[in-house]
């Protein structure tokens, strides 16, 4: 969701709720927000809308078992990690030099949405 840097829903004339983007996906305040937002795959859509190279941090001492591009999105460092079984990912270039990783609990952040 890309409307602004704040949002004001309003139901029957009345503001029901009102914040940021991703403040209203987590938090949406009642069933039809959430249901207008897109439900539960609202969160997997604001995922879509970051890379990998956005929001990683330095790397792990030691290597993880899987990588992914800094160019890659969110949502498939999710798909990557539930696909491997791993909560890290190293963060790769094309060359295969480690820039940096991104772990399973970066992308339930609430700095990630």
């Amino acid at each position: 969701m890309k409307l602004g840097e704040r949002s004001i829903m309003m139901e029957d004339g009345k503001v029901v709720r009102d914040g940021t983007p991703s403040a209203i996906v987590c938090h949406p305040g009642n069933v039809r927000i959430r249901d207008f937002i897109g439900g539960d795959e609202a969160i997997l859509k604001m995922l879509a809308g970051k890379t990998v190279g956005q929001v990683m941090r330095p790397a792990s001492p030691t290597a993880a078992r899987a990588s992914i591009s800094p160019t890659a999105t969110l949502s498939v460092a999710l798909a990557r990690m539930v696909a491997t079984g791993c909560t890290e990912l190293d963060v790769r270039d094309g060359g295969e030099s480690r820039l940096g990783s991104i772990r399973l609990e970066d992308l339930a952040s609430r700095r990630m949405i």
